[in-house]
């Protein structure tokens, strides 16, 4: 956004305004848009002779001071009382007074107007001792409404008061604002006397040189607050920046670790770094008990924690501000332990003693996993708004955290269990990739074969010729999306034959054939069982069957 104003003219409507209606000076500055968003105070801002606005914020202005004041000609007036109590800045009366009367001045009003606005150049068409023809040529590209033609003429008739004159005697003969191409101003103003102007002479430098002292240490004082307001913004980019990194260091480790103790305990400690916090602790929600337990803390002393590791809040405890913070899921801050009503018999509070503590809900997925706790046992200011901000989303990133290295232990669980229940099965197990080699066998199917590992073996090395067709079939079935059971003969590792039998699904992924899982059965040792059950026992020597 162009900014066309310097804050002289804004200075102007605030003082102005203030004089005359300072019980509404709130309204003039409040919610000016997006212009002025995240300015703390508009009003400060709107003062500084070093900052500059855009057009449309100083119309806005206008337009309120109008409203504000009852009166059309507001701008007018601010622009004449803004000469008359010498409200231009120091730059501008320096160059007033050293022009010496208002003919030079008159002459020099380009220059003067560079300092105010960018709105407009001026062009002098004629000028003598005690009048001049000046135009003011608008810029045609930025928001502009006559209440800037008023302002500049208030300035201009109030010029001559400067050096003890009346005000000069103004006529417009254009106006931009009511469709000219520009606007033009006819000034006469009173001759100074000639005791009057060697007066001018003789005290205005002296006059500038006391103005100039004036201003430059009021701007030495803007410049040291200035300078103190960029130090405390530096301070707090750099507690911001130490945050960011914080969280990003926290979210490497918990993709690094899924080992719960370790990970709290490295998260945590970091926390204490950037957030301005003595200690920290977490509270983990277990839904069974319905309770807050606490798991972790760092800063509390061995002794201490052990005391209280595993100490349990009940949610629906009314009276206790942990489980308030958790059943509304919203960050508590308490500033002063003492002026609170805490049960003083409260373990925490008997054994940690703080003086001012910070509870934030530890939120994942929408779902309460805990409280985060922190206190700062010296400072019970060290919870700024910018902190609330970092120690939410930090909390939530335990939260996650917390969800994943409970979901893995839970998978870790499953996981231990059903390959328990693969390697112990009494059948073989392959799962064979597109290709034929085998990724995964179970120990039943290698001791089955005779292998220690059979993973990465190509299934065709376990069979002959005739065991290949059979395997094609089965592989050609379940590329087609179906099922397949064969008889085959394998090789056991010392070349002898193992009969079994295979029934084999096929893994498919997004419709497309991904390899086949297949249960092996060894016939060899049932059809043993049923050559030896059906075999003549007792015969003869004759062979011939006993007679029942």
């Amino acid at each position: 956004m162009d900014k066309h104003n310097s804050c002289i003219n804004s200075l102007a409507v605030i003082q102005y305004v203030e004089e005359r209606e300072p019980g509404k000076l709130a309204e003039l500055v409040k919610d000016l848009g997006p212009e002025m968003a995240g300015i703390s105070d508009p009003k400060a801002f709107l003062s500084d002779l070093n900052n500059w606005i855009s057009s449309s914020l100083m119309i806005q202005l206008y337009k309120r001071a109008k409203r504000i004041l009852g009166d059309e000609d507001a701008a007018y007036k601010i622009g004449f009382h803004s000469v008359l109590k010498q409200r231009l800045g120091y730059i501008q009366r320096i160059i007033i007074y050293a022009f010496g009367n208002p003919a030079k001045g008159i002459k020099h009003t380009q220059r003067v107007n560079d300092h105010f606005n960018r709105t407009k150049r001026i062009e002098l068409l004629s000028s003598s001792r005690n009048n001049a023809v000046i135009r003011l040529i608008w810029s045609k590209d930025i928001p502009l409404s006559r209440d800037f033609c008023l302002m500049n003429k208030g300035i201009y008739q109030a010029i001559p008061v400067i050096w003890g004159l009346p005000p000069s005697r103004l006529e417009e003969t254009k106006c931009f604002f009511k469709g000219d191409e520009y606007c033009e101003y006819y000034l006469q103003w009173e001759s100074l006397n000639r005791i009057k102007d060697i007066y001018h002479r003789i005290f205005t430098p002296w006059k500038i040189s006391q103005e100039s002292i004036k201003e430059l240490e009021k701007d030495k004082e803007i410049l040291r607050e200035k300078y103190n307001q960029i130090h405390q913004l530096n301070q707090d980019l750099q507690r911001k920046v130490d945050q960011l990194t914080t969280l990003q260091e926290s979210s490497t480790a918990i993709l690094s670790t899924l080992k719960l103790e370790e990970l709290m305990d490295l998260i945590l400690k970091r926390l204490l770094e950037v957030a301005h916090l003595d200690r920290a602790g977490i509270f983990l929600f277990d839904e069974d008990k319905n309770s807050l337990i606490l798991i972790h803390a760092v800063g509390v002393k061995p002794d201490t924690f052990t005391d209280l590791k595993g100490y349990q809040i009940p949610l629906d405890k009314k009276d206790n501000i942990i489980a308030r913070t958790a059943r509304e899921k919203r960050s508590v801050l308490v500033k002063n332990v003492e002026k609170i009503f805490l049960n003083p018999q409260n373990p925490l509070l008997l054994r940690l003693k703080p003086k001012a503590f910070v509870l934030v809900p530890m939120i994942a997925r929408g779902r309460l996993i805990g409280i985060m706790l922190g206190d700062n046992q010296n400072d019970r200011n060290f919870v700024t708004e910018i902190d609330k901000d970092f120690l939410t989303s930090f909390a939530n990133q335990i939260a996650m955290a917390l969800e994943n290295a409970n979901l893995y232990r839970k998978l870790e669980g499953s996981e231990r269990k059903y390959r328990e229940i693969v390697e112990n099965v009494n059948e073989g197990i392959w799962i064979l990739d597109i290709n034929g080699i085998i990724n995964f066998s179970n120990r039943h199917l290698g001791k089955m074969l005779g292998y220690e590992n059979l993973v990465d073996h190509s299934i065709y090395s376990l069979v002959n010729e005739e065991g290949k067709k059979v395997l094609l079939r089965v592989l050609m079935e379940n590329m087609g999306g179906r099922t397949a059971k064969e008889e085959i003969v394998l090789q056991w590792k010392s070349n002898d034959p193992v009969n079994v039998l295979i029934s084999s699904v096929p893994i498919m992924t997004d419709g497309q054939y991904g390899g086949c899982l297949a249960m092996l059965t060894d016939l060899t040792e049932k059809n043993t069982s049923k050559a030896n059950y059906c075999s003549p026992k007792n015969s003869s020597p004759s062979g011939l069957w006993p007679v029942v």
